[in-house]
């Protein structure tokens, strides 16, 4: 199933303490807010909106000075796979590469709680 070539974006800045991610990206699609700092730790996960907006709970407040990013969930029972997800236009400023956690679509060092 196709599915529209829109980036996956964290809602930035993101500070210290937040309990809530907030963005945007192609409607349907599974994600997750993962701790790149460890490991890909997922913080949170759900289902961008079919107004293309999603906002993920926190399991724990984000740490300042983590890195965290924006992944793919799982897509089994989904009319997708990875391989939909590929072309330049998934992907956000924040998007990179991570040994041993995998590929982020966006990404944000947290900032000090203001």
């Amino acid at each position: 199933m196709p599915v529209e070539v829109k980036p996956f974006l964290l809602d930035k800045p993101i500070d210290a303490g937040a309990k809530t991610v907030t963005g945007t990206g192609p409607a349907g699609i599974p994600i997750l807010i993962v701790d790149v700092n460890f490991m890909g730790e997922i913080l949170g996960e759900g289902t961008i909106g079919q107004d293309g907006t999603y906002a993920i709970n926190l399991v724990t407040p984000a740490v300042e000075q983590h890195l965290i990013g924006l992944a793919l969930g799982d897509l089994k029972g989904t009319p997708w796979e990875f391989n939909a997800f590929t072309e330049p236009g998934f992907t956000g400023p924040g998007a990179q590469q991570v040994p041993m956690v995998g590929y982020i679509y966006d990404s944000f060092l947290i900032e000090t709680a203001k």
